[in-house]
């Protein structure tokens, strides 16, 4: 289940979930220890990825190859911090640039893509970010510079169909249907 949590300038937060579309809640109480005014980068799709079935494939491989390697990325806040700031960084680096990805931050695109499209997929569809958009667009409460801010984060997790029947191939196939299922449940 795609979960987001924004808390914009004023304080004010809106919870969104793509299991529950009427689950889009605006909450004006204070969240202690939530100093962050927009969702934390980790958690948004920097751009939209297109894949094809062998990016789908190396990316997903080398996500396994991470989770049994280098287990001690969970220690950072980004996989770049870990190549930046741990002994085991470059090794990291050079094990995904030997799966055809040009940088590790490419490899996060792509394996963050087939993640959130198998997700949509397993719900059945990524009507409830739709209808999530089309309440943000509705709401007369929010400010137009908060209203974008959202629609910008939303957006991206709007899969294309392309995607959609990359990763629904990938789940016929006995041995990466299997670790797109194990992929879902590290993430």
């Amino acid at each position: 289940m795609i979960r987001l949590l924004i808390v914009l300038a004023l304080g004010t937060g809106l919870s969104l979930s793509a299991a529950c579309p009427a689950a889009a809640q605006i909450s004006h109480e204070d969240r202690p220890g939530e100093d962050y005014d927009t969702v934390p980068a980790e958690a948004v799709p920097v751009e939209k990825f297109e894949l094809s079935e062998d990016i789908a494939r190396k990316a997903v491989d080398a996500f396994m190859l991470v989770e049994e390697k280098y287990p001690e990325t969970y220690a950072y806040t980004s996989y770049e911090e870990f190549v930046a700031k741990d002994k085991a960084g470059k090794a990291f680096e050079t094990d995904i640039k030997s799966l055809g990805f040009k940088t590790v931050g490419e490899w996060k695109a792509a394996i963050d893509t087939v993640g959130d499209t198998y997700q949509i997929i397993s719900e059945g569809s990524d009507e409830g970010i739709e209808t999530q958009i089309e309440q943000v667009k509705a709401d007369k409460t929010l400010q137009q510079a908060e209203k974008e801010r959202i629609l910008a984060t939303l957006t991206p997790f709007i899969q294309s169909d392309n995607n959609k029947k990359i990763i629904a191939r990938l789940l016929k196939d006995p041995i990466y249907g299997e670790k797109l299922r194990l992929l879902a449940e590290e993430e």
